[in-house]
């Protein structure tokens, strides 16, 4: 507790400014999957840093995941990590990066999924 406000203390603008990019990152991950909107459901989500997608697939999220980081260097986690056992659910985090490589990965990711989803 009092390492975090030490450190808020010594950078105030610091937590406005993360915020803000954060905003920024989200927004570009969100229409980068809007792009391919008949493949997946995106739940709305405001606050935080990822998005838990629902694939459109009969593929189990974890071999599709595998797949993923494996043919395409794209690191998602598959939602049975969290629960999701009705459906492929995929976690997609973007809290830690940069918009450039967002941009990278999304395009790969997106991609990825419509030449799976539509072979």
């Amino acid at each position: 507790e009092r390492g975090a406000a030490a450190a808020i203390a010594s950078a105030p603008d610091y937590p406005r400014k993360k915020v803000a990019g954060l905003a920024g990152v989200r927004a570009m991950v969100r229409d980068a999957l809007g792009q391919i909107g008949d493949f997946i459901h995106i739940p709305p989500t405001d606050g935080a840093f990822y998005f838990f997608i629902k694939v459109l697939t009969k593929i189990p999220a974890l071999p599709l995941a595998e797949h993923l980081i494996r043919q395409y260097k794209i690191a998602v986690i598959p939602g049975e990590t969290f629960g999701a056992t009705e459906g492929t659910y995929l976690r997609i985090a973007y809290g830690a990066l940069s918009p450039e490589t967002v941009q990278e990965g999304m395009t790969r990711l997106t991609g990825a999924l419509r030449e799976i989803l539509i072979a």
